[in-house]
């Protein structure tokens, strides 16, 4: 992130609802021009930190400021930001243009500006021909796309949106995640995006804050959160993970992770990242598309390799690749993914016994005491 520059400032924030701790703590930089997720499940904790970016919530302590400036004590029409609800809040009885010139009509800019801004923003979500019809008669995704030009059309410094994508099928999900990341791109605002979906988080965020309980886990690119992990949680909620649990030892120059059924070794680099010593509770954590299989015949398999053999329980066909699920001796359920270029129906059927494998250097090692 070359040139980042911070924009946002989030200092010790702490939110209560009655006993709920709904902020515990958070403290975050986000910078200009960024496209930062908010990632967790619900009552995490991430839509109660928009609504105090917003205005709608007060912290009960800590600050957050934006350009330098306690936003705090700042009313939510003040602030230089605008929020797109997941429910869109269109007018249904007002045009299409209308709709996007609301708020600066309120402002009272002259016509000529309303019009000039309204206009742009018509050609920047590729709908001017529909200005003049009403909410009632446009799609799911040209409405979103109108409840974008609105929130945008008034320059706000950051944009916060709340599930925006939720109301859409998985299809026009897709297209609108790629088309929010093009609209950021070309009007330069920082977006702030609450999910709970990770593929949304992971295919449009420049980095995320994964979120639990109200505390933040950890914060980092998507490919940072999800090929190092700082815990366990993140591992899990971050893409599909096979895990191993045990204590880690350093054995003959080599270091593994004692698991009970059997031991894994474990690359000296991931113990570096972790900053895990021996005899520190840790667990290995296997991404399903870094795992081979192989028959229980080939012992090229095994070579510095950590391996376990299992029956194959279930294949699934996803058109580029094939996911199996694969039960170990030991009753652990493990998850492949193989591309279907190296997959053979001809060679691997279900009760079929395998030897499942992946390279020492692929596992990932994350603590399990820091949740």
């Amino acid at each position: 992130m070359n040139g980042w520059k911070e924009l946002i400032r989030i200092e010790n924030v702490v939110k209560r609802f009655g006993t709920i701790l709904a902020a515990d703590h958070i403290s975050l930089s986000i910078g200009e021009g960024e496209f930062f997720a908010l990632l967790g499940p619900s009552g995490c904790g991430k839509t109660t930190l928009l609504r105090m970016l917003a205005g709608f919530e007060t912290p009960d302590s800590g600050s957050i400021l934006l350009d330098g400036k306690d936003l705090t004590a700042v009313r939510p029409w003040n602030r230089p930001v605008n929020m797109m609800f997941q429910s869109y809040a269109l007018f249904p009885h007002m045009s299409v243009y209308d709709n996007i010139a609301y708020g600066l009509r309120q402002e009272g800019l002259p016509a000529a500006e309303v019009d000039r801004r309204v206009r742009n923003a018509l050609e920047l979500i590729g709908l001017p021909e529909l200005a003049k019809r009403k909410p009632g008669n446009l799609s799911g995704g040209q409405k979103q796309r109108v409840a974008l030009a609105r929130a945008i059309v008034k320059q706000p410094r950051v944009l916060l949106l709340d599930e925006p994508l939720a109301a859409l099928d998985r299809k026009l999900r897709v297209e609108m995640r790629l088309e929010l990341k093009r609209l950021q791109n070309e009007v330069g605002i920082a977006f702030v995006f609450v999910t709970h979906d990770q593929e949304e988080a992971l295919t449009m965020a420049d980095r995320a804050a994964v979120m639990k309980d109200g505390k933040v886990m950890q914060v980092g690119t998507p490919e940072e959160l999800y090929n190092a992990p700082a815990n366990l949680y993140v591992a899990q909620f971050i893409g599909e993970a096979n895990v191993f649990a045990g204590q880690l030892d350093y054995i003959d120059s080599e270091w593994q992770l004692e698991c009970g059924e059997q031991a894994f070794r474990v690359s000296a680099a991931e113990v570096h990242r972790s900053g895990l010593a021996k005899g520190a509770q840790a667990a290995l954590v296997i991404r399903p598309e870094r795992i081979e299989i192989a028959p229980t015949s080939d012992s090229n398999s095994v070579n510095q390799r950590n391996w376990v053999r299992g029956q194959i329980l279930e294949i699934a066909y996803l058109g580029t690749a094939y996911n199996l699920v694969v039960q170990t001796v030991t009753d652990r359920r493990l998850f492949a993914q193989i591309q279907a270029a190296d997959f053979s129906s001809s060679t691997f059927r279900v009760g079929d016994t395998i030897r499942i494998s992946w390279k020492v250097e692929q596992g990932i090692l994350v603590p399990l005491d820091k949740l």
